[in-house]
């Protein structure tokens, strides 16, 4: 059996005919043909029913759709190890990452490690908390970086730090002038938060129910990069890390208010790996270079601090 069989069976799994998975490959479909019937011959089944409508798997060929991606992902995984044994420190790390904390945690640590090893790759998949057990168990990941982590994947947790929210406004909205802000207030101006699928937004809810009031926000949008430009427009008020927004708030504009601490809302940054799993050389630089960008204090407070020395 060759790999590229089984790479090419992915991608025929999902086509709606052989023909039109070809044309995706840049293959004749008599080539491509070949390379499933090899795959067949190893298996000894059928794992394609070929008719007039098009292509469906045959019960071997969901079956064997169920593990080829796994497999595919040992065998990269068994030879950036050997590739490791013979020190050339290269390799692939792939990272699933918060929408939050890519750019302003991720991107400039991932520039460090390469800048000291160029030979290193990186894959980073933005994503959401809720799937990170399934991203870590099945293979496709090797690091996940969390806010909100969910309690089922505690296990994978290998260094947590604290970070404090806190409402994030152009210099001239009404709320820059404040030393600190209550969620009743917050719940007084045009609110830019995600959905009730978001850790901060069920966070955000309860803390209002327990309040009396309820938030009404005129965007809803999971996109930091949307929630960004409506504040710098003074349209909307955010709730955030600071550290979300580290270079608007250094180039004033954006700054960050605390909530106050009876109303506070903090989320445990996370990064997450699978215990028994033993990490590449790539895999390794990256979560010791994480793990002390993290140490060394990437927390909230110290932007507050620019916005209270610079509204002095």
């Amino acid at each position: 059996m060759s790999l590229k069989a089984l790479q090419l069976f992915l991608i025929v799994a999902q086509a709606a005919s052989l023909r039109q998975a070809a044309q995706r490959l840049n293959m004749t479909p008599t080539a491509l043909r070949r390379q499933i019937d090899s795959l067949e011959y190893y298996f000894g089944s059928e794992l394609i029913d070929r008719n007039a409508g098009g292509i469906s798997l045959t019960e071997a060929g969901q079956l064997l759709l169920g593990q080829a991606a796994r497999i595919l992902n040992d065998i990269a995984v068994t030879r950036t190890q050997i590739d490791d044994l013979k020190q050339l420190k290269r390799g692939t790390v792939r990272i699933q990452a918060g929408g939050a904390i890519v750019a302003e945690l991720l991107v400039p640590t991932i520039c460090t490690v390469h800048e000291q090893y160029p030979n290193l790759r990186f894959h980073v998949f933005e994503s959401r908390a809720s799937g990170l057990v399934e991203a870590l168990t099945d293979g496709g990941i090797d690091l996940v970086v969390s806010l909100f982590t969910p309690e089922t994947a505690q296990s994978f947790v290998s260094h947590s730090i604290q970070l404090r929210h806190s409402v994030i406004v152009s210099t001239d909205h009404p709320l820059a002038c404040r030393p600190h802000v209550t969620i009743n207030e917050l719940a007084c101006h045009a609110l830019a938060i995600p959905d009730e699928s978001f850790g901060v937004r069920r966070e955000l809810n309860r803390a209002a129910r327990a309040r009396g009031v309820t938030l009404d926000p005129a965007f809803v949008t999971g996109s930091l990069v949307m929630q960004k430009e409506v504040a710098m427009r003074g349209m909307a008020a955010l709730v955030l890390p600071p550290e979300c927004c580290r270079r608007e708030i250094q180039d004033g504009l954006l700054c960050a208010i605390p909530i106050q601490p009876a109303n506070a809302i903090s989320a445990r940054l996370d990064l997450c790996s699978l215990p028994q799993r033993r990490k590449s050389f790539a895999c390794q630089a990256l979560f010791d270079a994480l793990a002390q960008q993290m140490r060394i204090g990437f927390a909230a407070g110290a932007l507050e601090r620019v916005h209270e020395v610079s509204r002095a």
